[in-house]
């Protein structure tokens, strides 16, 4: 594991818990929280309309959400699954999940995505939101999804990128100079804004993460972009 991997995903969980979980603030740097000031609650909506689509029908089928914030992802989709379970490294992001998901059937569980605590072939659908690009190594973490799946299931990681061109390059220095430099000044806070395009940098192209998922046993992959690669969904069958 490289040593600048370890510290940015350290980074990541400082903030998460510096901040009790805020997902709701604009520019809040949990992944759903910023996604969602600038349309990821669309693309949230578009990819569970879309899981249950493909996977239909989602009743008793066993849904786990690896890097579940705030469950966000995890309420939309738990309706008709069986003992839906959601994982988070921040006990602050699990405790606004449980508000959030008070009289449902929904599993708060603090792990790391990393050694999942589950056995193998056990979920039938596993989804991570705005989340799977925190982990410290990425190809352990698709090793793990892909242990716990049953052969046949299916995975869909949305999260997000860089894009290409003109537009990638005044993207970026939004990205990596505005925005921090925002979030600066109406926080008062320096470090943890440039967390977010830190993440976002060190994430794997679309290349290059789908040859990670199938050398981590999935047997098909795929990459879908939206609005224009700022974010897009990887999905995966075992």
């Amino acid at each position: 594991m490289k040593y600048l991997d370890r510290v940015i995903a350290q980074s990541g969980r400082a903030w998460f818990e510096q901040t009790g979980g805020r997902d709701d603030n604009p520019l809040s740097l949990n992944g759903y929280g910023y996604a969602a000031k600038a349309g990821g609650e669309a693309l949230l909506t578009a990819l569970v309309g879309d899981i249950r689509r493909k996977v239909s029908p989602l009743d008793g089928l066993r849904l786990l959400e690896v890097g579940c914030g705030a469950g966000a992802m995890t309420t939309r989709l738990a309706a008709g699954t069986r003992r839906p379970v959601a994982i988070d490294f921040s006990h602050a992001m699990l405790q606004r999940a449980g508000v959030k998901g008070r009289g449902t059937s929904l599993a708060w569980i603090e792990a790391d995505a990393l050694r999942l605590p589950f056995p193998d072939a056990h979920f039938d659908l596993i989804t991570a939101a705005f989340g799977f690009r925190n982990l410290a190594d990425y190809d352990a973490g698709l090793r793990e999804i892909v242990r716990v799946l049953r052969p046949g299931a299916e995975c869909g990681i949305l999260d997000f990128g860089e894009p290409r061109g003109l537009l990638g390059k005044f993207y970026r220095v939004y990205f990596k100079h505005v925005l921090p430099a925002i979030g600066t000044v109406i926080s008062g806070v320096q470090g943890p804004y440039r967390y977010l395009p830190a993440s976002v940098e060190r994430f794997p192209p679309p290349e290059e993460m789908l040859e990670r998922m199938r050398g981590a046993g999935f047997r098909e992959a795929s990459w879908t972009p939206y609005t224009f690669g700022v974010a897009g969904v990887y999905r995966g069958i075992k």
